[in-house]
């Protein structure tokens, strides 16, 4: 039986990708009138600080998702000004992105759903911490996670193994009684069954490029993708070469 679901957050509990790309437009033309650059540069440099942020780390770590850090280097890329410049930055994209959040559809409605079985419900998230405490807020499920974990907290990033063995010793029951509900192949899916925990793979909010990838990425790794629309499953209900897919809450109720 399901003794916890742990959810990823961003482009599992609310639509990330919107609202990231409605941030970089207005910052993007802000950086125009402030600082004269070019707004196609900008966002850019934008992609290329992240990409490069996490190719030349030595290891993974939640300082990678840092929006100071990465408006640090941005700066550094276009001649602004660091100081105050990157702090403003960082704090402009956090307020526009927080200030338009909602939540997935019937996500509050299956929270209740979830405590009603007495199943536990835990978030399980890359980003540092208070950021994170502050999109749940936001979206009005705070109150609804029992367990918060985050790369911060458990010194490992997804995919490492390492944050799934700590999700599952903090949750205090057998993997194969967690299900993981997260949206993207690489980081949440995969090894969250490699752990031992049952995972169901959320694409409404994702591209459909995105979704061929990562469909192309479970077929090289022998999983078979099963659409699922009934209740939580019991443990068993299906082999373990399956991930379940769902693209709206409301199935899983």
């Amino acid at each position: 039986m399901i003794k916890a679901v742990v959810f990823d957050l961003d482009n599992t509990l609310y639509n990330f990708d919107k609202h990231h790309q409605m941030v970089l437009r207005p910052l993007a033309q802000m950086a125009h009138s402030k600082y004269g650059v070019n707004p196609e540069e900008f966002t850019k440099a934008y992609y290329d600080s992240m990409d490069e942020m996490a190719k030349n780390s030595p290891f993974l770590y939640s300082g990678l998702h840092s929006r100071a850090v990465r408006f640090t280097d941005i700066c550094s890329r276009m001649g602004i000004p660091v100081i105050p410049n990157a702090a403003d930055l960082a704090k402009m994209y956090w307020d526009i992105l927080l200030m338009g959040l909602v939540p997935e559809p019937h996500v509050i409605e299956l929270m209740h759903s979830l405590r009603d079985q007495q199943i536990k419900i835990g978030l399980g998230t890359n980003m540092t911490a208070y950021i994170q405490y502050r999109k749940l807020e936001r979206i009005g499920i705070r109150d609804e996670i029992e367990y918060f974990i985050t790369s911060e907290e458990s010194a490992y990033e997804k995919p490492q193994d390492g944050f799934f063995q700590y999700v599952i010793k903090k949750l205090g029951v057998d993997a194969n009684e967690i299900l993981f509900i997260g949206d993207d192949m690489v980081n949440d899916i995969l090894p969250a069954l490699k752990n031992g925990m049952q995972a169901m793979w959320y694409t409404r909010c994702l591209s459909p490029e995105k979704i061929e990838a990562a469909k192309k990425l479970a077929a090289e790794n022998k999983y078979q993708i099963l659409e699922y629309a009934s209740k939580l499953p019991n443990v068993g209900d299906y082999e373990k070469s399956s991930i379940l897919h769902i693209n709206d809450y409301w199935t899983i109720l």
